[in-house]
């Protein structure tokens, strides 16, 4: 495919009156012989494709960046998209301190880097560095690195291995040996109620299910804890409401979640600490298996101490537990009960995971 000059096509109507000047035409002619030159420089053509479209150098022969792609390259908006967010984010990646160490090697791979927020990219494949062990870097790791430390950008991302939803019931025996070892009171929001382990648990308490269109992002009101399983995808966002709205949170995740620097800027910034890391065993299979340790984490408000690491040990769970044989240091010495609902109704909206 040679790279002379397009005259405009039926349906693709050039915008009157925008003509490119000599430079403009030599730098639309440098960087089609960039993207014709093959995808396996996946990120000079997604940068090529970034500089087109955002000079829009397209507009001599074509209206839209679509119909340019499609009719130059024979492929659609989507993909040309996707290939300048890859490779935005590989380039961001480079930027960044000891990014230019850690980069995707392949298209694949950047196609899972792309999906992680960007503040969290270096950290997300250090891990997965950490993770081949010395061996060859694949995309799978990064994602299940981005899955471990709660970084995906979207609830669209590829968050359960192997198809899946991101809503996952927990049990109730998990639910009720959280409960007991925390032990919250006063008011109390599950605000992802899923199958409602947590709110069998926590009888009395306040609970959103988005199936209902109750949005705990949207939600309105004052609690004393906010107990969940929130959606991984969404982590984040939930994390910070639930800082905004009460002064406790217990959240169940993977561990590792916790330790990234992203999330502890989070955690600080909103005047929080970390108070104890408790883990708990791995539910059995439709429950994703990571392959990493899962957790409770509770933060308090003001918080400024040392985390306490405790963890309940297989052989102490029941599947009809009501307490475990661990406890709590920091939390009131009160029944696993909680206030009458807010009589303010949260707002109508999202946020399900599975409680």
């Amino acid at each position: 495919m040679g790279t002379a000059e397009l005259a405009p096509q039926d349906g693709a109507r050039a915008i009157s009156g925008t003509r490119l000047n000599p430079d403009e035409r030599k730098a639309l002619q440098r960087c089609e012989r960039i993207i014709i030159k093959g995808a396996a420089e996946f990120i000079r053509v997604g940068l090529a494709l970034k500089e087109i479209k955002d000079r829009k150098l397209h507009r001599e022969t074509h209206a839209s960046f679509e119909a340019y792609c499609l009719e130059r390259f024979d492929f659609k908006r989507a993909h040309g998209y996707r290939l300048i967010e890859e490779a935005t984010a590989v380039a961001d990646l480079q930027m960044s301190p000891m990014g230019d160490k850690l980069l995707p090697q392949n298209e694949r791979q950047a196609r899972e880097l792309a999906a992680v927020l960007a503040e969290m990219r270096v950290e997300v494949m250090r891990l997965a560095a950490e993770k081949a062990g010395g061996k060859p870097l694949t995309a799978k790791l990064i994602r299940e690195a981005g899955v471990e430390l709660g970084a995906t950008k979207s609830p669209n991302g590829k968050l359960i291995p192997n198809g899946g939803e991101d809503c996952v019931d927990t049990p109730d025996w998990l639910a009720k040996a959280i409960v007991a070892h925390f032990m919250p009171s006063g008011r109390v929001l599950e605000p992802c109620r899923g199958g409602g382990a947590f709110e069998r648990a926590m009888p009395g308490c306040s609970s959103l299910d988005i199936r209902k269109g109750q949005d705990f992002l949207r939600a309105e009101g004052r609690w004393d804890w906010v107990v969940t399983n929130p959606p991984y995808s969404q982590f984040r966002d939930f994390l910070r409401k639930a800082m905004e709205v009460a002064d406790n949170v217990v959240y169940l995740s993977l561990v590792n979640a916790w330790f990234v620097k992203a999330r502890q800027d989070d955690i600080r910034g909103a005047g929080f600490g970390l108070v104890e890391i408790y883990e708990v065993p791995v539910p059995e299979s439709p429950w994703p298996q990571f392959g990493m340790s899962l957790a409770a984490a509770w933060l308090r408000r003001g918080w400024e101490g040392g985390i306490a690491y405790t963890r309940l040990k297989p052989e102490e769970r029941s599947h009809d537990v009501t307490e475990t044989g661990s406890q709590s240091a920091g939390p009131p010495a009160a029944p696993a009960r909680c206030a009458p609902p807010d009589p303010r109704s949260p707002a109508p909206g999202r946020g399900a995971s599975g409680g």
